[in-house]
């Protein structure tokens, strides 16, 4: 099992990476700001124990370490 963090993964292409991911047994931790992803294309696997969501703009430094610090 490895973990995969991706950003943009509410998004459609972020989602359907998660999704499988998810399916091989990998750990997942998204990171989207949600401006063009939503909570609604994550939420049939967004309380999953081997995946974590991270609201935060890429571009900004702090939201992004604090998220990778957290896994």
């Amino acid at each position: 099992m490895s973990k995969y963090f991706i950003t943009g993964g509410a998004w459609f292409i972020g989602r359907e990476v998660s999704i499988q991911l998810l399916d091989l047994n990998h750990s997942v931790a998204v990171f989207d700001n949600l401006s063009f992803g939503s909570m609604e294309n994550i939420k049939d696997f967004v309380d999953h124990e081997r995946y974590s969501f991270y609201k935060g703009d890429i571009c900004n430094f702090q939201e992004l370490s604090h998220a990778i610090s957290e896994e």
